[in-house]
């Protein structure tokens, strides 16, 4: 299967998005972190579908992290998502996307799963599991300590980084824009 590992009806309440923490928990009580997860997500208000995203070229919690801040801000109070890494049960590491054997069956099905799910299509009768995959449950935010703090702050100054990146490159392509107008 495509799917290695999915979370339903995250609360976006619970998620403290200055950490880089999307804490979850697999059966065995094993504790994992999703926030570089890489696959589609789906944005909820009141278990309403209200938009639907990809995390490829960004990690997942970055993605997240973008709609907490931007013209979805105020729209969603819930999220899904659905991965193409597995979590490491010995170190509750993310793995890198293995989809090498995934045959074309099994990619229909995941593929017709995943929209099933999102979408919550009411004639659909089927529900499931992804055959292989674990399900992730939603954890409380962890209590901070000291360390959490420091790396808290650590965060927080690379995420301003990228931020101001973002300004200059977005203020120096306008100036150009206005040199070529003027030639």
């Amino acid at each position: 299967m495509l799917i290695k590992a999915y979370g339903e009806y995250w609360n976006r309440a619970k998620i403290d998005w200055t950490v880089g923490v999307l804490g979850g928990r697999l059966k065995g009580k094993i504790q994992v972190n999703a926030w570089n997860q890489r696959g589609v997500y789906a944005l909820y208000d009141h278990f309403n579908l209200v938009y639907i995203g990809q995390a490829e070229s960004q990690d997942l919690g970055k993605r997240l992290r973008q709609h907490h801040t931007d013209r979805f801000a105020e729209r969603w109070d819930s999220f899904s998502w659905f991965g193409l890494c597995a979590f490491d049960r010995k170190t509750s590491k993310l793995l890198d996307p293995d989809i090498a054997g995934v045959t074309e069956t099994s990619a229909i099905r995941s593929i017709e799963l995943v929209a099933i799910l999102l979408t919550n299509a009411p004639l659909n009768r089927a529900r499931g599991k992804f055959p292989g995959a674990d399900k992730v449950w939603q954890i409380d935010r962890p209590t901070k300590s000291p360390a959490d703090s420091i790396e808290s702050k650590i965060f927080q100054l690379k995420l301003h980084a990228e931020q101001l990146e973002e300004l200059i490159l977005s203020k120096s392509n306008k100036v150009r824009a206005r040199r070529r107008i003027k030639l």
